[in-house]
């Protein structure tokens, strides 16, 4: 029998908490691209899958030209 607090340990977060999420947009809102890029690297290797991240890395990547 698979008890919640078991489940809860064998659990894995394939995406980053909406405060990192948001830290993010507020970078590239603040035109921080740099710093974006370099949160978003951080965050995927924690999240290598997480398509969030994925996503903002393109748009930075595209707002940079």
């Amino acid at each position: 029998m698979v008890t919640l607090t078991s489940w809860k340990k064998g659990l894995v977060l394939s995406e980053p908490s909406e405060y990192q999420l948001q830290q993010i947009v507020n970078l590239y809102t603040e035109g921080s691209l740099s710093k974006a890029m370099f949160t978003i690297s951080e965050l995927l290797k924690n999240f290598p899958k997480s398509a969030s991240l994925h996503n903002a890395m393109g748009a930075v990547q595209y707002a940079l030209g």
